[in-house]
């Protein structure tokens, strides 16, 4: 177990859920808007093996990242996770950081 899924057991979860690509276009498919999931190729979705999250965020958040083909490229499409145990208030704040 990773020192990040150790102490947050949760997020750990969510990023499991997350890293199965049927879970993951599912969300996607059902998040997306209208006209943007037109233009994807969630079929062809594909989990990259890196991160955005530098090293000290770690402790609070963990990311995926997929790539999808859209009509003339490719889109990256980061899911960031964060589990909350408890209500935030300003949550965007946080996100922020």
């Amino acid at each position: 177990m990773s020192e990040n899924a150790a102490a947050n057991p949760h997020d750990a979860f969510f990023k499991l859920v997350f890293s199965v690509k049927n879970n993951a276009r599912d969300f996607l498919s059902g998040t997306l808007a209208s006209d943007l999931k037109r233009k994807l190729d969630l079929h062809r979705l594909r989990q990259e093996n890196h991160s955005f999250v530098t090293h000290e965020l770690k402790e609070h958040f963990s990311d995926l990242i997929y790539t999808c083909p859209i009509r003339g490229g490719l889109m990256r499409i980061a899911l960031l996770l964060e589990h909350k145990s408890y209500p935030e208030p300003f949550i965007h704040l946080q996100l922020m950081r």
